[in-house]
């Protein structure tokens, strides 16, 4: 073994010498890994605060890298993090991770259920700089910090580059103090609504390994009165309405990205817009930014770049990268030194650096070359088109350093994800880690995003034409499992860099290496649930079980089954957990491993149990996801109230139909008793409206009049909805042909015959006994020339009764 130190100090030991470092090799083949590796030590007082000063800074690199047929036989077994085993208690359940079989459940015993201590917020959770004063944002921060005070939701959106992030680590600064649980920040980059939920309850409460149930959730975070700032959060609409409603009396600032859903119609969240700067204070950023006023040719240029960037605060810093660069190379030319390869021809760190000076020999060369031109002297390193502007990302990583340009390719190959400083030195030589990451936040390339660097958006895709092959992730994945199986690593460290790890991953998938994504998923899946990091638990378990599937290695597949199946369990989301459990029993079966099957059905078991006891509890569909709702939700409460089984969709069906077919039932039978009864007890139809007063006074009068024979009358068909009668006002003819009388001033009105099936335009009740009329103060008189009545479309039967009531109330 080989250690070399790299540190601080000033003696010529702590000084690196990479030269000096010889790797011992490792026996070839299908060995274990061996305990003497080459390692590289880095000082703790070089480390973040996060990894604590008791975390041992061992990083090793592994020349032994595992087969698709090793895993396949069980051959490979190395002291990685599948060996991390340990407790938690998720709701009423014990789960004890990573036992011999898989993760076990149980009920939890009372003994060991978790008692929430509500603790005080701690707004240092995630240290992070603005960089000094924010530029046009004072008004901005200060209506924000207002609207908080108030107890107030705001959502702030902005595009990538707007400076989101300094705007709300500005803001949670001035709120110290406002709230009583302080001010916590979280980080909403691809976490779901129940990590955050899940992050809020650990930052406000003390209770270590207990991740509370969604149903306990919102009662536990009811009381709790803190200022909650989520950054980067990805996710609206009916999710974050999810978030906001456990946690009513915190007040919430986030921000998000214009893409992403919407606000709900009636969300007590509102929206605010970033803009971008100004034209005065883009110039002003930039100057800041390139250490220097700014020439006519550059100020011109910027102006130009203000245009085309609306004013994005991170393209101007790109662009002080630029002209830091620009002036460097410039310097450089003129001490007759080289300087880094700005002509792009090659990106590869062997070749070495190359002059920048379009004529070789330096500056002075430069300037005899051009001694006799009329014009004046040509720049030597021309400023950038405002195309190169818009995707600077190539031309500032040629003016990077050697450590900074090797982490910005590793971090390309990882797909814009920036593992920790202390891993730098094992993965791609680079020992000041820290400096190499802080030279590309410098350079706009990365941003610090909750515990760790990722690169902003849109520079990844600039880069990787640039560097197509990923070498740099080749022994990514067998370092890492090196590292999370160490005694000193704990499970909140790997949880910090969990999305590095799952990028890992991802790259060794799209590679082919799927025995390299089995083995990290396997070793740090069971850090992911100690630590309560269910989300990434849940992808590391899917990126396992697929290359698992690819490779053929059918006990590792189970392996994961079972581990997905008890997941969901925990989560709620039973129709899930049975498919993967079942899954997993079977592959144990056919495999004869007895004891993992017997652990399987144990799961099954308790799952019907689970199933039984919460059939009237909201039901958890996945992670994020959200609960059941509406009427079967209803009828699962119903039946676990009455201690039966849950109903099934035909029952529900069934119910809703006879819901359906009585209310059309008891619509039909009101309408019936409306057709033969009215409210005062007189007999009345419905017609329109009349032309003159005269004609009223008779049509009332003829109604009460005939009221008495009508009363006798057989009622007519249903077809036959009103009787025409001649000279009647307002009647349709039924018969083709036929052409009404219109109606006189002296022409008296009848109803017709009441029909058995009332119709939808037409109100028609009949008394039912006859009643005397009373007289009308002016005698009706009789039409002078009588009409022969329409025959209507009903049987001749009824017609004929209707007729001869007519004619008797009329004599």
């Amino acid at each position: 073994m080989n250690p070399h130190v790299v540190g601080d100090g000033d003696g010529a030991e702590a000084q690196p010498s990479y030269d000096a470092v010889t790797e011992t090799a490792t026996a070839a083949g299908d060995e274990a890994i061996s305990a003497e590796s080459p390692t590289i030590v880095v000082p703790v007082a070089n480390l973040p605060a996060r990894f604590g000063s008791d975390t041992s800074t061992e990083v090793a690199r592994v020349s032994h890298e595992p087969t698709a047929a090793d895993l396949a036989k069980g051959l490979v077994k190395p002291a990685d993090g599948r060996t991390r085993t340990g407790t938690v208690v998720a709701g009423d359940l014990l789960v004890t991770v990573n036992s011999a079989d898989g993760t076990v459940v149980a009920p939890c015993p009372p003994a060991q259920r978790a008692h929430p201590v509500l603790i005080a917020g701690d707004a240092s959770a995630r240290p992070r700089a603005t960089g000094g004063h924010l530029l046009e944002r004072d008004a901005l921060c200060d209506r924000l910090r207002d609207r908080l005070g108030q107890g107030r939701c705001v959502r702030l959106t902005g595009a990538p580059g707007s400076g989101r992030s300094s705007v709300l680590d500005t803001v949670a600064a001035a709120c110290a103090g406002l709230a009583p649980a302080g001010v916590v920040q979280l980080s909403g980059y691809r976490a779901t609504a129940a990590d955050l939920l899940q992050d809020l309850f650990r930052a406000t409460h003390h209770a270590p390994g207990y991740r509370p149930g969604r149903d306990l959730l919102p009662g536990l975070l009811h009381s709790v009165g803190a200022i909650v700032v989520v950054d980067d959060l990805e996710f609206g609409g009916s999710a974050l309405e999810e978030l906001l409603s456990a946690a009513p009396e915190c007040a919430f600032l986030v921000s998000s990205t214009p893409d992403t859903d919407a606000l709900m119609a009636h969300s007590r969240m509102e929206e605010v817009p970033l803009p971008g700067l100004s034209r005065q204070a883009s110039l002003s950023l930039l100057a800041r930014m390139a250490g220097r006023s700014l020439d006519e040719t550059e100020r011109a240029w910027a102006v130009d770049l203000w245009f085309e960037s609306e004013g994005l605060p991170m393209r101007f810093v790109q662009a002080g990268a630029l002209l830091r660069h620009r002036e460097a190379a410039i310097e450089a030319m003129a001490a007759g030194l080289p300087t880094p390869d700005w002509d792009g021809t090659d990106f590869s760190d062997d070749q070495g650096v190359q002059p920048l000076s379009p004529t070789p020999g330096g500056f002075d060369a430069y300037v005899n070359h051009h001694a006799n031109d009329q014009e004046p002297l040509p720049d030597p390193v021309p400023l950038p088109s405002v195309g190169e502007s818009a995707a600077p990302a190539v031309r500032i990583a040629r003016g990077l350093s050697d450590p900074a340009r090797r982490t910005l390719r590793l971090a390309t190959a990882l797909g814009g994800e920036c593992p920790a400083a202390p891993h730098l030195p094992a993965l791609i030589d680079v020992g000041h880690g820290e400096a190499a990451l802080d030279e590309l936040v410098e350079a706009g390339l990365a941003t610090l995003v909750g515990a760790h660097h990722r690169l902003v958006d849109g520079v990844c895709a600039m880069l990787a034409d640039e560097w197509p092959v990923a070498v740099a992730t080749r022994e990514a994945a067998q370092h890492f499992a090196w590292w999370t199986g160490h005694a000193s690593v704990t499970e909140e460290q790997i949880a910090a860099e969990a999305e590095v790890l799952l990028a890992a991953m991802r790259a060794d998938r799209e590679a082919g290496r799927h025995a390299k994504v089995v083995l990290l998923a396997r070793a740090a899946a069971p850090a992911f649930a100690l630590a309560l990091r269910w989300g990434a638990w849940e992808r590391a378990l899917r990126f396992g079980l697929e290359s698992a599937r690819v490779i053929g290695a059918v006990a590792e597949e189970a392996w994961f089954h079972h581990e997905l199946g008890v997941l969901a369990l925990c989560v709620g989301a039973y129709d899930r957990s049975r498919a993967e459990l079942e899954a997993s029993v079977a592959l144990r079966a056919a495999l004869g491993d007895t004891r993992g099957a017997a652990e399987g059905r144990a799961a099954l078991g308790l799952l019907d149990e689970a199933g039984t006891l919460h059939s009237g509890r909201p039901i958890v569909l996945s992670v994020g996801g959200s609960t059941r709702s509406g009427l079967r939700r209803r009828a699962g409460m119903a039946a676990g109230r009455a201690g039966q089984a849950s109903v099934t969709r035909r029952q529900i069906a069934a119910a809703a139909l006879g819901v359906v077919l009585m209310g059309g039932l008891g619509s039909a039978v009101a309408f019936g008793l409306g057709a033969f009864q009215h409210g005062d007890g007189s007999a009345a139809v419905t017609v329109g409206p009349l032309s003159s007063p005269s004609a009223t006074a008779s049509a009332s009068g003829s109604a009460s009049d005939s009221a008495p024979a009508s009363a006798t009358t057989a009622p007519s068909s249903a077809s036959a909805t009103t009787t025409d009668q001649p000279g009647a006002p307002g009647t349709t003819p039924t018969g083709p042909g036929t052409t009404p009388t219109p109606p006189g001033p002296s022409q008296t009105r009848t109803p017709s015959t009441p029909p058995a099936t009332p119709p939808s335009s037409t109100h028609v009740t009949t008394p039912t006994s006859p009643t005397k009329p009373t007289s009308p103060s002016t005698p009706p008189t009789t039409p002078t020339t009588p009409t022969t009545p329409t025959t209507p479309t009903s049987s001749a039967p009824a017609t004929g009764a209707a007729g001869s009531a007519t004619a008797g109330a009329s004599g």
